[in-house]
């Protein structure tokens, strides 16, 4: 591709990676310190605004004003991948190269807002939002390498700023329900440009244009007092965030037409279904929960180029199959006194992606056992419960050896992208400091 070509390519691709869009980073990190501490699940207190995430239908058996806001700061430690195959004869025109590929991903730190708000006595119910966002940031984008290993999971999956919205009612004594959205955007844009190459007495020039339009998935949940505690359902629909660039022009000397179709599956998040109990004992509060998650239409998140005059299409050679999974997780609140709790939580999260990374592609992912644990402390001021929370976890990403298949990509002689082999695995490590209230 010529380099104005490409330039222009650029510029469109980076137009697109402007909208909000959908919430994973509740689904990795929890929704709040006093959830994610017991494993990333709701935890029994019906005026705590961040249980609008987990059972929202919770909430409408509270009667207060329930505010909760935190920050968690999050570091990456994958396995070091010394040297590897990194351009071959499918993407390379000069011969095999072998050199090291990056693992250090950035360090991130987001925000967490959750209000909720008691419709009562006249409508019986109560009203909630959850609002997850990027420090300092709306959304970061990161489609990361076409060819080299990628841990499509972690590289920006929830560095995105996202909004749930929930209204729920209460049935009788013992039942609720509830219903409500998730807010998200697609994007598209069309950009048509004049290329003008070295050389050329004049400049290029080009005209674009975006179109972002609101998207939005549905959220239920039931709730459910009983004799020990409580009992929820909660369904989250699938959502999608699709970028979509129409790249056309032409260069002015030699004139070369030129039509591209860009796209990207930036973020996907899958059909959640949740079902989960609390049970409270003269220790605290025991939470379970069981999440099944259907992963069958996603996609990684590289860019694919589609041929419509003259720039040839991506190869798009990896094969991605995926499998629907289960995800346990336990907690446990311990009341020590009435101003300081101790919480203890895990879970296991098996990775949606299957087979063993042998084929082309380069898109990882493994199995990760998930370890959380913190602490309340309750102050008054002026007379007002003021809960601060301090919790710290682990996601221990389960080693494994990537042995890549013989030949490379396109079937001919040579090692393949990321042969002959190389370790992945390593350990995302998560703080977060919260305060809670309710009035």
């Amino acid at each position: 591709m010529k380099p104005r070509l490409a330039y222009a390519l650029l510029l469109l691709i980076l137009l697109l990676a402007s909208p909000l869009t959908y919430s994973s980073f509740g689904d990795f990190f929890g929704a709040s310190p006093g959830t994610t501490a017991l494993g990333g699940q709701y935890n029994g207190i019906i005026n705590d605004a961040a249980n609008n995430y987990y059972a929202p239908a919770m909430l409408a058996f509270g009667n207060k004003i329930g505010v909760n806001a935190s920050a968690t700061s999050m570091k990456h430690d994958f396995e070091d991948i010394p040297s590897v195959v990194i351009k071959n004869d499918t993407n390379h025109a000069y011969g095999t190269q072998s050199g090291p590929v990056k693992t250090d991903y950035s360090d991130y730190r987001a925000s967490t807002v959750h209000l909720s708000f008691p419709l009562k006595p006249r409508l019986n119910g109560t009203f909630a939002l959850s609002f997850f966002s990027p420090l300092g940031d709306l959304i970061e984008v990161n489609t990361g390498s076409a060819f080299l290993p990628e841990y499509v999971m972690y590289r920006s999956r929830y560095r995105r700023t996202s909004l749930h919205l929930n209204y729920a009612h209460i049935i009788n004594d013992n039942f609720s329900f509830s219903i409500g959205s998730l807010l998200g955007f697609q994007v598209g844009a069309q950009m048509n440009t004049q290329a003008s190459l070295n050389g050329s007495s004049f400049g290029s020039s080009a005209a674009a244009q975006a179109k972002v339009s609101p998207a939005l998935g549905a959220i239920v949940s039931l709730g459910m007092k009983h004799s020990l505690g409580h009992a929820y359902f909660t369904y989250n629909q699938e959502m999608k965030s699709k970028l979509d660039a129409s790249v056309t022009g032409d260069t002015s000397d030699p004139p070369i037409p030129f039509d591209i179709l860009a796209s990207s599956m930036s973020f996907y998040d899958p059909h959640v279904f949740r079902i989960g109990t609390t049970v409270n004992s003269m220790l605290g509060t025991s939470s379970f929960s069981l999440e099944y998650q259907m992963w069958s239409n996603y996609q990684t998140p590289i860019v694919r180029i589609t041929q419509k005059v003259s720039i040839k299409s991506s190869d798009n050679r990896e094969v991605v199959e995926t499998e629907n999974i289960l995800i346990p997780k336990v907690g446990q609140l311990f009341n020590i006194t009435d101003r300081f709790d101790l919480m203890l939580g895990a879970a296991y999260r098996p990775t949606p992606i299957k087979g063993d990374f042998s084929g082309a592609g380069n898109s990882v992912d493994t199995n990760s056992f998930i370890f959380s644990g913190g602490s309340n402390f309750r102050i008054s001021v002026m007379k007002q419960m003021i809960e601060l929370s301090a919790i710290g976890g682990v996601h221990l990403l389960e080693k494994k050896t990537v042995i890549k298949s013989p030949n490379q990509e396109n079937g001919s002689a040579g090692t393949k992208l990321g042969g002959p082999q190389y370790d992945i695995g390593g350990q995302v490590y998560f703080a977060s400091l919260g305060i809670r209230t309710e009035f």
